[in-house]
């Protein structure tokens, strides 16, 4: 190697070593990496790894999104329940779950479900499935069967609550589902 090309290959290495430290400790925005065609269903790129063992629902979403550079607050989660449940609940399993976002510095919750433009209903819904199956009740719905089903949802936040507040905050952010509680994962919005 001649002594320009050794210059040249040193110069590219202080600059990433002064991008990585530039950027220690602070969280990048990674929603590019989730879908931009959103919401689908089915799995993704984005979606929640669920190995074999795992029963329940799990979320993945990006640590920020920049508000000033997307219009969309990406968020893939994904059920992995046994096919007697799935059978039962059929694609209300997704529309009756809950996103639940908190606000870490005022502990304001925000929560929707995956109905897009529903009106509000007081009280239960009818078109929801009773509780009376047994294959529901709280210490069953999570039973490891052979037969398990897996079941995605990739959505936009927006697309399901257009008055998400679109200000600077942190939030922690869950899915529920007749009692059964996902992951929890943290996002950041920023401007």
């Amino acid at each position: 190697m001649r002594c320009a090309d050794h210059r040249h290959w040193l110069i590219l290495v202080l600059c990433v070593s002064l991008l990585v430290l530039s950027n220690k400790g602070k969280a990048m925005d990674d929603s590019d990496y989730f879908d931009d065609k959103l919401p689908t269903s089915g799995k993704s790129k984005c979606s929640p790894q669920l190995d074999k063992k795992f029963t329940g629902v799990r979320l993945a979403g990006p640590k920020q999104v920049n508000l000033g550079q997307h219009t969309k607050i990406p968020l893939c989660g994904g059920y992995r329940l046994a096919n007697t449940v799935i059978s039962i609940l059929g694609a209300r399993i997704v529309d009756e779950t809950v996103i639940v976002f908190v606000n870490i510095k005022t502990h304001q919750a925000i929560s929707f479900n995956l109905i897009p433009n529903k009106d509000r209903v007081d009280g239960p819904r009818p078109e929801l499935i009773s509780g009376d199956y047994p294959e529901l009740a709280a210490d069953k719905i999570l039973n490891h069967e052979n037969f398990m089903t897996e079941t995605y949802f990739n959505i936009d936040v927006f697309y399901f609550k257009p008055d998400f507040p679109k200000l600077p905050a942190r939030y922690t952010v869950y899915a529920l589902n007749r009692g059964i509680k996902s992951n929890v994962i943290e996002i950041e919005i920023t401007k």
